[in-house]
């Protein structure tokens, strides 16, 4: 396992990002700068060489990089980052092209900014944003691609719902996914689980009623099941964000985030946050929830069986327990679910064109040399999550033999639900998220803060 955390970086730095930027207050469980990572350097410098395009008329392409870069990196010269090297590169293949790069000052408003931009004609002429509602909320002023993109580059769409309109998976593409895939999940002590007279390894627990009955052996083991804190509220975004969209359709969500559909009256979300709610009245999860401040720390010395994560924290976890650490989905919220035993994530960043930009085909041209398989190995080396393509391996990746790792692959090849902000879009997620605890310890009830939701959607 120590083997392949030096290969690895810090799993899902770009989905905290997303995710802490996004106002949904989940402070992710980060991990250090990783190691040089040799063999997949060795990839990229083995790759057959490109011939060098013909010169053509100098052309300056804008690209406003929100998200491309780790967080060690912006310690280093600007002229180190991994995405400037890249730039780099695609000029020297494309002769008479420069790449301005620009970092956008304040990711929460790089959004409203591009918007704006475009409409006035300045906008970048390729944008790193969040996925989703986030940017399909001004589809109008985004370069339409479906008949843009390369063939060789549709293997990228598989699944790629939060790219295309209405998040439909035959809906037209207004961006490219971009850097990786990351997913929440629980993660969980396999020495308390086996005290508890439990093999999640063998058996895990795949219906509320046997997480309910894991939860009773856990107790009765002295162990708190479920640790939880006020700080990051992952038990919220991805059980009570997973529970919903397994019970409801995708339009009917969007709908209640555009104002058009109430949340107070969506049945499914409802009964997601009376599931939640339900693990605090049981004793499932720590008493001291609305004060706590670092679960993963409980979670870390033994006192807690279960924390919810995702693939960010996988490297910590298993620094921290070694060979005891497990993961596993949430449970199904009931045997109707439409899609069973996945996961809330999948895309978080993507490439968007304006539909100002003087030069689409070159602009698709750089949002598919970023995504090509040698771009993204390098990306993956620093940025760290779930490939986007189809043809990089566990052997590429060096998490071959890694059960951990192994798993993670093989989940996020599977269908998984998009991070709420993507479907109800930032003001109700940021309504639900600040005030979730609450609900989960009885101070408010899932039909008040809903109600509390669709006000904020009104008022914009």
């Amino acid at each position: 396992m120590k083997r392949t955390l030096k290969k690895i970086t810090a799993i899902g730095v770009s989905l905290g990002v997303l995710i802490s930027m996004a106002a949904c207050g989940t402070g992710s469980d980060q991990s250090q700068a990783p190691e040089p990572d040799s063999s997949a350097s060795a990839v990229t410098e083995s790759a057959a060489p490109q011939e060098s395009a013909a010169p053509q008329e100098a052309v300056t392409l804008v690209f406003a990089a929100m998200d491309c870069f780790g967080t060690f990196e912006r310690q280093l010269p600007q002229e180190e980052w991994t995405i400037t090297k890249l730039i780099r590169r695609f000029e020297e293949e494309n002769p008479g092209v420069t790449i301005e790069l620009q970092v956008p000052a304040d990711a929460t408003t790089a959004h409203t900014t591009f918007r704006t931009a475009a409409m006035s004609g300045t906008a970048p002429d390729v944008a790193n944003l969040w996925s989703g509602m986030n940017i399909l909320a001004f589809q109008d002023a985004l370069l339409n691609l479906t008949d843009l993109i390369p063939p060789e580059d549709m293997q990228l769409f598989e699944n790629a719902n939060a790219c295309r309109e209405g998040l439909q998976p035959d809906g037209d593409i207004y961006a490219y996914p971009f850097m990786s895939k990351n997913s929440g999940f629980y993660l969980y002590n396999k020495a308390i689980i086996k005290e508890a007279g439990l093999d999640f390894e063998a058996s895990p627990p795949r219906t509320l009623e046997e997480l309910y009955a894991a939860c009773d052996a856990i107790l009765a083991a002295g162990y708190t099941p479920i640790y939880e804190d006020a700080k990051d509220n992952q038990l919220f975004f991805y059980g009570v964000g997973l529970w919903w969209q397994q019970a409801q359709d995708v339009d009917k969500i969007i709908a209640a985030g555009l104002g058009e559909a109430k949340f107070a009256e969506d049945d499914a979300l409802l009964q997601a946050f009376e599931t939640y709610r339900g693990l605090y009245e049981k004793g499932y999860v720590n008493e001291d929830v609305a004060s706590s401040q670092d679960k993963y720390s409980e979670f870390y010395n033994g006192k807690a069986a279960i924390v919810p994560g995702g693939t960010w924290s996988v490297t910590s976890g298993v620094e921290a327990l070694g060979e005891e650490f497990g993961i596993m989905h949430f449970p199904d919220i009931n045997e109707n679910a439409r899609v069973k035993d996945t996961a809330m994530g999948g895309i978080g960043e993507t490439l968007c064109i304006p539909n100002t930009t003087q030069n689409p085909e070159l602009a698709v041209k750089l949002c598919s040399f970023l995504n090509n398989r040698e771009s993204s190995l390098e990306i993956l080396k620093v940025m760290g999550g779930i490939p986007l393509r189809n043809d990089i391996s566990i052997e590429d990746l060096g998490w071959d033999g890694d059960p951990i790792m192994e798993k993670i692959y093989t989940w996020g090849q599977k269908e998984l639900f998009p991070f709420p902000p993507s479907v109800a879009g930032n003001t109700a997620i940021g309504v639900f998220n600040s005030m979730t605890v609450k609900v989960l310890t009885g101070e408010m009830t899932p039909q008040e803060i809903a109600t509390l939701a669709d006000e904020a959607v009104a008022v914009g």
